[in-house]
């Protein structure tokens, strides 16, 4: 839209241009701003999923590496490296407590009689093995004399708990195995 002004002095004129976009300009590059961001949607929520995967592998991860750096520090007859009589293994359940945000002994079961909330659950097997037997298929009992006990494996085994109802995070498993010998 075009304006003529005149007056003035000199008779001069002056010209206005009114600028600027009409609503169908704007109402069309609106609609191609949102297909551009309908098409990166996807792209974000993938990422930010998969970025909560990452991080739940991470923890679990963490928490296995945890243990398995506690039991390397263990003397190796300690009572925590020490399989019982009558067993060839030695098993420990943990659960982490979400409101205690700490380790405690027992399964989810446990938990959930306790009024707790698991985020995850840490089981610790022990098993000793003699050099002979170099396929590790056959442990050794507790009750082995310990001139018998050339190795011992430590398996750590940590779950993260998918929250009912979440729709971002999932269940991770990471299984971490350390022979030590003496």
């Amino acid at each position: 839209m075009e304006m003529e002004l005149t007056g003035g002095k000199r008779g001069r004129s002056f010209r206005f241009v009114q600028g600027g976009f009409s609503l169908i300009e704007v109402l069309i590059a609106a609609a191609i701003l949102m297909v551009i961001a309908l098409g990166v949607l996807p792209i974000y929520t993938s990422s930010v999923k998969q970025n909560l995967a990452g991080f739940d592998y991470t923890r679990v991860t963490n928490y296995a590496k945890e243990r398995l750096e506690l039991y390397n520090a263990i003397p190796w007859n300690g009572p925590d490296m020490t399989i019982p009589a009558g067993s060839n293994q030695l098993v420990t359940q943990e659960y982490y407590s979400k409101q205690d945000k700490a380790w405690l002994p027992g399964t989810v079961t446990t938990a959930a009689g306790a009024g707790k909330t698991p985020l995850f659950t840490r089981v610790t097997t022990l098993q000793q093995y003699g050099i002979n037997d170099a396929t590790f298929s056959t442990p050794l009992d507790g009750s082995a004399p310990p001139s018998a006990v050339h190795l011992k494996e430590i398996t750590v085994v940590v779950q993260a708990l998918r929250a009912p109802g979440n729709p971002l995070g999932s269940a991770k498993q990471v299984t971490l195995r350390n022979f030590r010998s003496q």
